[in-house]
């Protein structure tokens, strides 16, 4: 048996018994066939159908020519598949016989020539992939939901054929180089392809597709055709590739379209052309003639281009993602066309990496571009004419002689320049390319470049649907978007697998998969029924979370009713005949049952929240002073009991012999305080309650209040001060932060001042910290709080709604904050020297107000008057008292003047500024006595009316001063004790003079 080649099929004018070229192919062969025992020969044709094989018998002979050659002619029947020839001789037992065929061809017809092109209708045997009769219509769903376009692959008109709702082509475009926006433009008009080309560099040429809706596409890439070589002849075919891919609305993907390659310059006896390429040259470098010149000569430009392939990817941070690569054909060759199928684009081959392609020898073939650069050297004479890689633009590259229109060029996708050979295709790995010199040395038995290798990624396509296949296109590159649709009898959705949408397959969701039928969606782990005793059960369980919710709603009223009757009764009973063993034996929450509307940052808090600190881990070293409730000692704190490391640490107690109200106090500032988490507000470490004294445990600051500091650090006009107005500045943001910090957490401080403020060092890198939280301990999480009862009053640090209404805001933490900058602006003096509390409120209620210490910069004092607004919605919040700062901050004149000079040391009573109020001549005399606090005498009765009135500070100030009473402990005082006799007065003073600690 002899078995040829597999054939296309042949023109579709073979079969039309109306045609003139009816029965035109025609198989040609000479038969020898002489013996003296008979012999047999016969010819079949195969059909290679979609289902099955079909062989027609052509010829069958038992003829004896004796010694004489017979010519054979048999028409070949009406083919319209891909069909192959095969011979079968069959000889008897003797040996006495002769057989023998020879000079077999087929007729030109079989392949289109010598036919008119009107009469093949855009037949080419070079594309096996149209107008076969199993090349169906579209299933009737996607029929009906189309429209015509004209494609590229120039359909017989008689097929109705259906293309996707969108085709991406290469916009008319040739050569090396993608196309523009304008040619694209006008290539989708009339269509609903909408793309943008993208002109960047790196990028230019490359159409960027947005999806239109969400949902499943079929995507189908075809890479372009390789060029011919200089016969003319021949085939190179472009790459097939499918993936189905599920895209959300507005998704973006980068395609960009392989060109075809250019044709060599034909070179054909009776071809009589305007060639525009340089043909021919001597080998040896000088002209010769006769016979010797036709040895010696070398045909430069019979190489064609090598095709584009079809890119298909994301971007993800500037980084070009593949999706799918369709790879061009390699281009055609010098010589005689032998298809080996090398050149075609290829499938993919998972063993070639994705760069560009190979060049062997001199005057080498342009390689096809890949998805990368290989890396390495590239020879001077090898870079002009290799496809350029996608990362790299993409571009075609150069054939290696001259021409005017581009004659022998790569196609845009990477395509190869040809040269005597073919340029490779490109590809997601490019195609090989060598010198018709070198061929043999590289198992190359063509001229023809080597067609790219495709590529698609199997984790993003849907399914198992993805498909690559070699050989299958013919002309420029392209792809075919066609959206999946319902229909088709599919429970969810029908997808097409062919640009004509004839072959169809249902998907279904994820967590589903097709039934045997291949339609029906099942899914994979369908819920099982409840049983019925399950359904009962959850009724009863219902019924029962719904009893359980209403009697937890029930509790919850009565306990709420009694914490209502207990703030009730506290309130009545409140006071100094309470009996402190009724405090003590109180439980864990009694916070919570003192204060119910008590929160920080929308949580309630109750003892239980404060960190308790064993006693043996505390060990008291020496008094720093008395607090407001008891002596404050240093001491040291292990955290655990075995550590050898102690940290210092401040306490204040409590002693065992308090008033309700002192125990109350003192436990609610420790609460207040474990709230905190600010590098300008004193850390609070723990408390130890769990029996007499009580201690609050703080962090020891070493620098001291503020106060004392300004003061000691006074210049003087032998010595000069070690700060600067920029420390004077640094200072204030760092108070200004802490109050920031207070502010945004809706809580007021009621007592900002210098003598609260303690520094972590005297030295440089020293930072301020907001202490003392005594005044705060009632304060609200509120817009205002309306204070009533007995309080001790900071009246020069107080605006008049403070001390007239007793409402405490935001606002007159801003006040205070402006009195604070004005000690700090004065190196610690006392503001309204010399004038009694009284006088103090008497002289803010009429618009007086301090005047700037000396050099005290006008953007700083500026700040101070907007603090004491009299309006409180006209004055800052710390955000803008920050932002301010920070200006000043910035400024040279603000940084750069001087400190006020001072030639008294430091009081440790009271200083003597001298306070000029606005429009009034009275003068304020110094009252050593006069205390930073005034506080209502408990044993006076004053009226709702008296202390409520806004509008007569004379009502809140009689004749008799008897009716106020100043503090007698230390200025900084917060303690709530009966005052001390006028005799002890001075005693006390003198002892807060010697230790100054502020809580």
């Amino acid at each position: 048996t002899l078995r040829s080649v597999t054939f296309n099929p042949p023109p579709r004018v073979h079969g039309n018994s109306s045609s003139k070229y009816y029965n035109s192919c025609t198989i040609r062969f000479y038969l020898h066939q002489s013996d003296h025992h008979k012999s047999g020969f016969m010819l079949q044709v195969t059909e290679l159908r979609p289902k099955e094989n079909v062989s027609t018998e052509l010829l069958w002979s038992y003829n004896n020519y004796k010694e004489t050659w017979v010519q054979q002619v048999v028409i070949l029947p009406n083919i319209t598949y891909k069909y192959y020839l095969h011979f079968d001789l069959r000889i008897g037992i003797r040996y006495v016989r002769d057989i023998a065929i020879d000079d077999l061809s087929l007729s030109p017809e079989c392949f289109g020539l010598n036919i008119p092109a009107e009469d093949l209708n855009n037949y080419s045997y070079y594309n096996p992939y149209i107008d076969y009769p199993w090349a169906k219509k579209p299933h009737k769903d996607f029929a009906n939901r189309t429209c015509r376009f004209s494609g590229f692959f120039n359909l017989d008109k008689l097929y109705r054929f259906f293309f996707p709702d969108y085709e991406l082509t290469t916009c008319a475009q040739t050569g090396r180089y993608g196309p523009n926006r304008e040619q694209c433009k006008a290539a989708y008009n009339g269509t609903k392809t909408r793309v943008r080309v993208i002109e960047d560099l790196g990028m230019s040429g490359i159409q960027k597709w947005t999806a239109p809706n969400e949902g499943y596409y079929t995507f189908i890439l075809f890479g372009a055709s390789g060029g011919k070589g200089s016969g003319g002849m021949g085939s190179s075919r472009g790459a097939m590739v499918r993936i189905i891919l599920d895209l959300k609305k507005g998704q973006d993907l980068y395609i960009a379209v392989g060109q075809e390659g250019a044709n060599a310059c034909i070179k054909s006896l009776g071809h009589h052309t305007n060639s525009s390429c340089e043909s021919v040259s001597s080998s040896r470098g000088q002209n010769m003639t006769g016979i010797k010149g036709v040895l010696y000569t070398e045909v430069n430009d019979g190489g064609g281009g090598g095709g584009g392939a079809t890119y298909m990817f994301t971007q993800k941070q500037n980084k070009h993602i593949p999706i799918a690569v369709a790879s061009g054909g390699g281009g055609l060759g010098l010589g005689r066309f032998i298809d080996f199928g090398q050149q075609h684009g290829q499938a993919v081959n998972n063993k070639r990496r994705p760069v560009t392609g190979e060049m062997y020898g001199p005057k080498s073939a342009g390689a096809g571009g890949g998805w990368y650069m290989f890396q390495g050297q590239v020879a001077i004479d090898h870079e002009p004419v290799m496809g350029q890689a996608l990362t790299k633009g993409g571009a075609g590259g150069k054939a290696c002689y001259n021409s005017t229109d581009g004659k022998g060029d790569g196609g845009f996708g990477g395509g190869g320049g040809g040269c005597r050979a073919g340029g490779g295709g490109g590809g997601y790995s490019g195609g090989n390319a060598w010198a018709t010199n070198t061929m043999s040395l590289f198992s190359a038995n063509t001229t023809n470049g080597e067609g790219g290798y495709s590529y698609f990624d199997p984790k993003l396509g849907v399914g198992n649907f993805s498909e690559a296949v070699d050989g299958y296109h013919v002309g420029q590159g392209g792809v075919l978007i066609i959206p999946a649709i319902p229909g088709c009898g599919c429970n969810y959705r029908c997808l097409a697998l062919d640009p004509r949408r004839s072959k169809v397959v249902c998907i279904c969701p994820s967590n589903w998969r097709l039934g045997p039928d291949g339609k029906e969606c099942i899914i994979t782990n369908p819920p099982e029924p409840y049983p019925t005793w399950f359904v009962f059960a959850l009724i009863g369980s219902v019924l029962c979370l719904t009893i359980a919710i209403g009697v937890v709603c029930f509790l919850l009223y009565n306990r709420y009713q009694q914490r209502a009757a207990g703030i009730l009764r506290r309130k009545m009973l409140t006071g100094p005949d309470l009996q402190l063993n009724r405090l003590r034996v109180a439980s864990d929450s009694m916070m919570t049952e003192y204060n119910p509307n008590y929160e920080f940052g929308g949580v309630v808090y109750t003892l239980k929240d404060l960190k308790d600190i064993p006693r043996d881990q505390l060990r008291l070293v020496k008094a720093l002073g008395q607090g407001a409730f008891g002596e404050v000692y240093q001491g040291f704190y292990r955290q655990r009991s075995q550590d050898t490391v102690e940290m210092p640490v401040a306490v204040k107690t409590l002693p065992e012999m308090s008033t309700n109200q002192a125990e109350m106090d003192f436990l609610m500032e420790a609460l207040i305080m474990s709230k905190f988490n600010h590098p300008n507000i004193v850390h609070f470490i723990g408390v130890c309650f769990d029996k007499h004294p009580r201690f609050i445990v703080l962090e020891l600051l070493a620098g001291g209040d503020l106060k004392n500091f300004l003061r000691e650090s006074r210049p003087k006009p032998e010595r000069s001060s070690a700060l600067t107005m920029k420390d004077l500045v640094l200072i204030a943001i760092d108070v200004g932060k802490g109050c920031k910090y207070l502010e945004e957490n809706r809580f007021i401080h009621r007592d900002i001042a210098a003598r609260n403020c303690l520094l972590t060092t005297k030295g440089p890198g020293r930072v301020v910290k907001i202490a003392d939280f005594g005044m705060s301990r009632d304060i609200y999480r509120s817009d205002y709080y309306r204070k009533g009862g007995k309080a001790m009053l900071p009246i020069k640090w107080m605006p008049p709604e403070a001390f007239l209404d007793g409402i405490f805001t935001s606002k007159t933490d801003v006040w205070s904050f402006g009195v604070l900058l004005w000690e700090i602006m004065s190196m610690g003096y006392m503001p309204y020297t010399g004038c009694a509390n009284r006088e103090v409120m008497q002289l803010v209620t009429s618009g007086g107000r301090l005047e700037p210490p000396a050099n005290c910069p006008g953007p700083m004092y500026g700040i101070m008057t907007h603090c004491w607004h009299p309006t409180p919605d006209q004055r800052p919040n710390f955000q803008t008292i920050l932002e301010r700062l920070g200006y000043c901050a910035q400024d040279p004149q603000v940084m750069n003047a001087p400190l006020p000079i001072f030639n008294r040391p430091p009081s440790h009573e009271r200083d003597a500024t001298v306070m000029r109020p606005n429009n009034t001549d009275e003068a304020c005399l110094q009252v050593p006595q006069a205390t930073d606090y005034l506080v209502p005498n408990h044993k006076t009765s004053i009226s709702g009316n008296d202390v409520g009135s806004a509008t007569s500070v004379d009502k809140l100030l009689p004749d008799k001063s008897d009716n106020w009473e100043t503090s007698l402990v230390m200025p900084h005082s917060r303690s709530t004790q009966p005052l001390l006799p006028e005799t002890e007065q001075n005693t006390q003073d003198q002892a807060a003079a010697t230790v100054r600690f502020s809580e």
